[in-house]
């Protein structure tokens, strides 16, 4: 499996392939002694996709996986961090953005103009949180639920991604 191109890998996620796997008849095969361990092959499964999880995006997913590059896919606060970290280097507080999805609740709805004033904080149920200011006040809110108000903005993909 280490020796499976990258291109091939990608191409596979990005189509809903399995590239883990290659089925082929009984006469195409030569019986031979196994090199690998089941052990082996399920940590370099584990390794490769690790490498490639966000490949089925595309070229968002390509950017997600370098932002992502180095924190554990099974630790999502490590994530959020990466992003944050990732995110404090692009953004320049204050800029102006929408709040892009629908609210339970709250005194904030989808399509409300907000200016992003700072970072605040990560927990595990929101992800990254920012203090925003609307014309209902200042608010703790979480930045999935944010968009770039501008689309030409150098913050619109990060946003995004």
């Amino acid at each position: 499996m280490r020796k499976i191109p990258e291109s091939f890998i990608k191409e596979c996620e990005r189509e809903g392939l399995g590239w883990e796997s290659m089925g082929v008849f009984a006469h195409e095969v030569e019986l031979t002694k196994p090199r690998d361990t089941l052990a082996s092959v399920e940590r370099a499964f584990d390794d490769i996709s690790a490498l490639y999880q966000w490949s089925h995006l595309g070229e968002e997913g390509d950017r997600i996986q370098q932002v992502l590059k180095g924190a554990s896919n099974k630790n999502e606060m490590a994530a959020f961090k990466a992003w944050k970290k990732y995110l404090a280097e692009i953004l320049e507080f204050p800029f102006d953005a929408e709040v892009s999805e629908w609210q339970d609740r709250g005194p904030l709805q989808a399509g409300d103009q907000v200016t992003l004033l700072g970072f605040e904080s990560i927990e595990d149920s929101y992800g990254i949180l920012v203090k925003i200011e609307s014309r209902r006040g200042e608010f703790v809110f979480p930045l999935c639920d944010l968009k770039a108000l501008d689309r030409d903005s150098p913050y619109d993909q990060p946003l995004n991604d």
